[in-house]
């Protein structure tokens, strides 16, 4: 019987908690729901269902949501080189960089100058004479300033260093990595 706009649910029947409470602890436990699904999926073995039932069983399942256990086993299972859309070594550079921050976390010092505040920002950056592969030695976490000079674009128009020792010092670090 469908529902109806002024339809009263379950009019006259009268539920007892203890039938309540005994169903409820059912399902908590596992051993108990783990027996039932099997005996459930022996009996649906081989069975061909009607188009008509599937669409039913389609519409039932929609809306469900799965436990964050499941969602983190099937997170697992299509990660890194199992993913469908895994390119290896054949990606890009925004690929790399999203690769760098999920496997060793946001930049959060400088390999130059050896500055970690944490309100200054830091990038991973890519080391001289690398390639843009998925390992770490290829790249180093580096402040901004320290990013540029390192890059070569400290000479940009209207630049003028703050310190100019301090300038030096960190051009004198950066020869060194390079």
């Amino acid at each position: 019987m469908p529902f109806y706009k002024g339809h009263t649910i379950n009019l006259g029947k009268k539920y007892d908690i203890e039938r309540i409470e005994k169903a409820s602890a059912w399902h908590k436990d596992p051993e108990k729901v783990r027996l039932s699904k099997e005996k459930i999926s022996k009996k649906l073995k081989n069975r061909v269902f009607s188009l008509e039932t599937i669409e039913k069983m389609r519409k039932s399942a929609t809306g469900r949501r799965l436990s964050a256990e499941s969602i983190r086993k099937r997170t697992l299972k299509q990660a890194g080189e199992n993913h469908y859309r895994w390119e290896g070594d054949n990606i890009g550079y925004g690929g790399i960089h999203q690769w760098l921050k999920k496997i060793y976390g946001k930049a959060d010092k400088c390999e130059i100058c050896g500055i970690d505040n944490e309100e200054r920002m830091y990038h991973w950056a890519l080391k001289k004479d690398c390639k843009y592969e998925r390992k770490r030695e290829n790249f180093m976490m580096v402040c901004v300033p320290c990013h540029r000079m390192y890059d070569g674009n400290h000479f940009q128009k209207g630049y003028i260093p703050w310190n100019k020792d301090v300038l030096q010092k960190t051009i004198e670090k950066i020869d060194k990595v390079k």
